[in-house]
């Protein structure tokens, strides 16, 4: 898919060297673009790889919480295996909305027309129709990640909701057969039971809207 794409083997001190990756990913997706619905020539071909995680991928803090966001995360274009940019240049060209589901990602996008040219300092690409329409068709990669990206929030908090409630209920359970549960308070703890329930029903329709 990418004719000009070379390997070098690089070593430091007779070890090799990778170019960085993040882990805690899922399996990485693949996604050719043409320049115009019904083309066979491919004008670039992205891979990229969504955190298995909650949210943004970030780097881990000396005392195992989460800070900023890392600085791999994001796709990146590429140029003939040249880094254009970083992983804010993407965003800012293609996530035209929700912009904070770019770094729940990380991948690149190689750059297959020969009419898109780097910028001599290779922070952008020259202002070519070309580059406009590599931008335009790329949106399409965006707006296949978001959806993924939604989707999988969606699930994730279905299954905390589901797991909460679960313990909830588990836990009146065994108050209410150990008679240790005020009268007045088995109001509040159905009033409670009801409440998950009901959250449970409307997660479960939106997903059915979602998946549609």
């Amino acid at each position: 898919m990418v004719p000009d794409f070379l390997e070098v083997e690089i070593l430091l001190n007779a070890k090799p060297i990778y170019k960085p990756f993040l882990g805690n990913c899922l399996r990485p997706g693949y996604q050719p673009i043409f320049a115009a619905d019904g083309s066979t020539a491919p004008i670039a071909f992205a891979w990229y790889c969504q955190h298995a995680g909650k949210g943004q991928f970030r780097e881990s803090g000396g005392d195992g919480t989460k800070g900023q966001r890392h600085p791999d995360s994001g796709l990146v274009y590429r140029a003939s295996n040249f880094t254009v940019g970083d992983g804010n240049l993407t965003r800012k060209t293609l996530w035209l909305t929700t912009p904070e589901r770019a770094f729940y990602f990380f991948g690149e996008i190689h750059v297959l027309d020969p009419g898109v040219t780097p910028s001599s300092d290779r922070d952008d690409f020259e202002d070519t129709s070309a580059r406009g329409r590599l931008f335009e068709r790329c949106r399409a990669i965006a707006t296949a990640l978001s959806f993924d990206a939604g989707l999988q929030s969606q699930q994730q908090r279905f299954g905390e909701v589901v797991a909460g409630g679960a313990k909830l209920v588990a836990d009146t359970e065994a108050t209410l057969q150990s008679g240790g549960l005020a009268a007045e308070l088995k109001e509040d703890k159905t009033s409670q039971v009801q409440k998950v329930l009901e959250d449970v029903a409307k997660r479960l329709k939106q997903s059915g809207r979602s998946g549609r």
